[in-house]
């Protein structure tokens, strides 16, 4: 049986995805970071747009592939990538021989806990002359 995506969540910083799947996966012979176009069938434009300029993805141990995004990303929860055909298969080793994943399409969940930015605003002053300007940027 090839490895099947259990989840595709964002992280709690929003600024990767972790795909996890069922079961420790050849990580289809890649290592280090590399282009997400090795793993998706999206083309480097969509993924650029999706993910961000300079976007990489790794994998952090056998079952979990991470997305990390680049400069101005895109891409939101409900969002749908395809995992390229013939690319994962299950952990040599296993003990029973496994097939490779085909048509495997993920959709990007909501983070479990997401930051929330918080504004301040701290004045230079606290008082504005009657006949003053009040600039704010």
């Amino acid at each position: 049986e090839p490895p099947a995506v259990q989840q595709a969540i964002f992280t709690d910083l929003l600024n990767e995805i972790t795909v996890s799947f069922d079961m420790d996966t050849d990580r289809g012979g890649l290592t280090g970071q590399f282009a997400c176009s090795h793993v998706f069938t999206q083309n480097a434009s969509a993924l650029t747009s999706a993910f961000g300029t300079n976007n990489f993805c790794s994998w952090t141990d056998d079952h979990v592939l991470v997305i990390t995004f680049g400069s101005h990303p895109g891409v939101l929860p409900g969002a749908t990538f395809t995992i390229k055909n013939l690319l994962v298969q299950a952990m040599s080793g296993s003990p029973l021989p496994s097939l490779f994943s085909t048509g495997v399409a993920i959709s990007i969940d909501q983070p479990a806990t997401p930051t929330v930015p918080s504004v301040v605003l701290s004045p230079s002053s606290t008082s504005v002359g009657v006949c003053s300007d009040l600039s704010l940027d």
